[in-house]
């Protein structure tokens, strides 16, 4: 399972029943490999992972959010992620390496404190500017 995370994050999310790993270091490992190497896939399938641990979710994000921002800002609530400071951090660092899509997908974090808004859309701007002005308030209508 080491070797497939390795070589295909989303693969290896995407199927990781296939594994029959229930040990939950095993899999937060597998998790964790599968997210450097393809944060997209590893996203968009994360609850595949049947991991509890509201920690180790939020390492696994973290790593979707640096290697993939914008597929970890659009499939978000897959990480079932409820403590708001987490939201900011992650959200912070899908804004710095996607800014526009962070944007765009804003609305699936959750996250009602003004300041840290503010904060996580200058990191958009910064990243990407002139789509994020053309995104801006798109993320908190919908």
């Amino acid at each position: 399972a080491k070797l497939c995370a390795q070589q295909d994050g989303e693969g290896t999310a995407c199927n990781f029943y296939c594994f029959g790993i229930e040990g939950q270091n095993g899999i937060v490992e597998i998790a964790k490999l599968c997210a450097q190497q393809d944060g997209r896939g590893t996203a968009l399938h994360s609850m595949n992972f049947g991991i509890k641990d509201q920690g180790k979710i939020v390492e696994i994000a973290k790593l979707c959010a640096q290697q993939h921002g914008w597929f970890t800002a659009k499939y978000f609530e897959n990480f079932g992620i409820e403590d708001q400071e987490k939201k900011i951090e992650i959200a912070k660092l899908c804004a710095q390496q996607s800014g526009s899509e962070t944007m765009e997908y804003f609305k699936n974090f959750g996250i009602q404190d003004q300041d840290a808004i503010v904060e996580i859309a200058k990191l958009c701007a910064q990243q990407d500017g002139r789509t994020t002005a053309k995104c801006q308030g798109h993320g908190s209508e919908s």
